[in-house]
């Protein structure tokens, strides 16, 4: 009977608490399910480590392109142009440039 029909024949409705307690899955039955997808993905445990280690790979490319945007992002905020960021960076990085 559904909680609906409950409220048409004069009892209270269900409050969600109490729908939630329906769904609630016991730690036993949340474990066995984990369980058996392990078992289920075992036999792809190649293909997903090589997922993993190009998504790794991925990630760390978005990563490289961000670093690379700064500094053109750092010029075009503080309206200098690119000669003066590369002068006042390049002591930094140990190169000297004469101006």
């Amino acid at each position: 009977m559904s909680s609906d029909a409950l409220a048409l024949n004069g009892s209270s409705p269900r409050t969600p608490a109490q729908k939630r307690l329906d769904r609630a899955v016991s730690k036993e039955q949340a474990r066995a399910a984990f369980w058996r997808m392990i078992r289920l993905v075992y036999p792809h445990r190649r293909r997903m480590a090589i997922g993993l280690l190009l998504s790794l790979v991925a990630a760390l490319a978005y990563a490289a392109s961000l670093g690379g945007m700064l500094p053109v992002l750092k010029v075009l905020v503080e309206q200098e142009n690119t000669r003066e960021w590369l002068l006042e960076k390049a002591p930094l990085l140990g190169l000297y440039l004469t101006p």
